[in-house]
């Protein structure tokens, strides 16, 4: 029944995707949806973006093994999702086919413009495989069988339905997959509330918890699991959005996101709207985590406690329900997945075009073919990473948001809000900040840094955003502004 249910939701995407194949006239369509996208498919694709399978397996997993404190990553997500409508409002002003095209029309210059292309491409095909590989895991949990062929299939659907709709096809089948993940999570707090006997008791029985979360894991002390910091201390808070926070405020796909709407305030709605919706699921997972845990105390030998939400659905409701989930979870795989492929499409295109003369007329289908062309290679390379993936890929995946927060936050934020910003503080900011991160790196791979000090406490990556802001704001002060005619289309009305 579960696989029967998982076939037939894949089948429905490639539906959408073919339905929206129909639309695709220009390549302007295919990676921007024409610009004309209204507010219910606008937070549909913010929200499935924004959530990943990651949300509902290492997010929840995290609270589950330590409580209320591990709901501080994804909180700093939110948090920076809050620097949206301050870029947008200014962002908009211009319109851009890539986000990287903004580095050439503010400050300038196509070298900057290549750069926020390739950073684009890297942080997230290194992102993407970490999506690609919960397909295959969920894929293995739900049907028992091999996690290669879940990959297959996952790649392989998102893959057509991409090709053929685009960026169509990714609002669309996103706004499928949000309405899906946010069923299963208001199905998940009810079982979790109804088993237990209340928030209260969940709460009330997961302070006496004192149990290892995972066989052979370190156990909890009684009170751990409601310590509301956690583990964290107030300073690695703060590095802590530093690192997750500028990079989800200014990731690219929002960016298109920003540009695709119709019109300023269907794009000012959809935070409005998402942030609401945001608040509700962040608190259905807190209590699906801590209350899972009081339901299961310790996960059975051999089972991670990432998967924790998907023992609840298999234990708690019928093959159907269970069925149901499981699609949610791909599908949130799937929407982020469908999205990165767009932007490193966009980005490639953008490259293309500074490469063969930006000025040049294109023609429109040959354009929109190696749009296409770009999609099937991203699928086929992201299959090989996730196939052989290993601790260096997945240390890159995870600072893909640094790396983006640092190309694309500070300068966006200071070209967007400050005439003099300019293309020299641009290059100090990304040149600087890379060069912090690999001495920072050094200095406490090597010993300099002894263990347990303030100085190794630091994150390499949260060090970088910060001197980047530093050399950013400097530099800026230190040279002179751009011609008016680069910033005052921005910074004037």
């Amino acid at each position: 029944m579960i696989l029967a249910v998982i076939i037939v939701y894949m089948l429905c995407m490639l539906g959408i995707g073919l339905w929206c194949s129909r639309k695709i006239t220009s390549d302007e369509d295919y990676l921007m949806g024409g610009f004309k996208f209204g507010k219910l498919p606008m937070t549909g694709t913010y929200l499935a973006t924004f959530f990943s399978a990651l949300s509902f397996l290492g997010g929840v997993g995290l609270i589950y093994r330590t409580g209320i404190g591990g709901s501080w990553m994804p909180m700093a997500w939110a948090l920076g999702s809050a620097f949206g409508p301050i870029i947008a409002v200014r962002f908009r002003r211009v319109r851009v086919l890539s986000p990287s095209e903004f580095f050439y029309k503010r400050f300038n210059s196509r070298a900057l413009q290549v750069i926020g292309a390739l950073a684009t491409i890297i942080a997230l095909l290194f992102n993407m495989v970490v999506q690609i590989t919960a397909m295959g895991l969920v894929w293995n949990l739900a049907t028992g069988r091999s996690m290669t062929e879940g990959l297959i299939v996952g790649v392989v659907v998102t893959i057509l339905y991409t090709f053929f709709g685009g960026f169509y096809a990714v609002v669309w089948t996103d706004v499928v997959q949000c309405a899906v993940f946010l069923i299963m999570t208001a199905i998940a707090v009810f079982v979790v509330i109804s088993k237990v006997g209340g928030i209260g008791e969940i709460y009330s029985q997961a302070a006496l918890i004192d149990t290892a979360p995972e066989v052979g894991a370190v156990a909890n002390t009684q009170g751990s699991m409601l310590k509301l910091l956690g583990s964290y201390t107030a300073i690695g808070l703060f590095f802590q959005f530093l690192i997750q926070g500028p990079g989800t405020g200014s990731r690219p796909e929002y960016l298109q996101r920003m540009q695709a709407a119709k019109n300023m305030r269907t794009t000012l709605s959809t935070y409005k709207y998402a942030w609401v919706i945001l608040i509700f699921v962040y608190i259905g997972l807190n209590i699906v985590g801590v209350g899972g845990r009081v339901l299961i105390p310790t996960m059975a030998e051999g089972m991670s406690s990432d998967w924790i939400m998907p023992v609840i659905f298999t234990t708690y409701t019928p093959p159907i329900v269970a069925g149901l989930f499981f699609a949610g979870l791909l599908a949130a795989a799937m929407s982020t997945m469908d999205s990165s492929m767009v932007m490193i499409t966009a980005s490639a295109t953008d490259i293309l075009k500074v490469v063969r003369g930006a000025d040049k007329e294109y023609d429109q289908k040959k354009l929109t073919l190696f749009s296409r062309c770009v999609i099937i290679a991203v699928g086929i390379i992201e299959f090989f990473m996730a196939s052989n993936n290993g601790a260096f890929i997945m240390d890159v995946a995870g600072y893909s948001f640094g790396i983006l927060g640092l190309t694309f936050f500070v300068p966006l934020l200071f070209g967007l809000y400050s005439k003099r910003a300019n293309a020299a503080a641009t290059w100090a900011c990304i040149l600087g900040g890379s060069a912090t991160f690999i001495i920072w790196q050094l200095l406490i791979k090597n010993g300099t840094f002894a263990a347990g000090s303030f100085a190794a406490s630091l994150p390499p990556l949260g060090m970088a955003v910060l001197v980047g802001i530093i050399l950013m704001w400097l530099v800026s002060h230190l040279t002179k502004p751009m011609d008016e005619k680069f910033w005052k289309p921005y910074l004037e009305r």
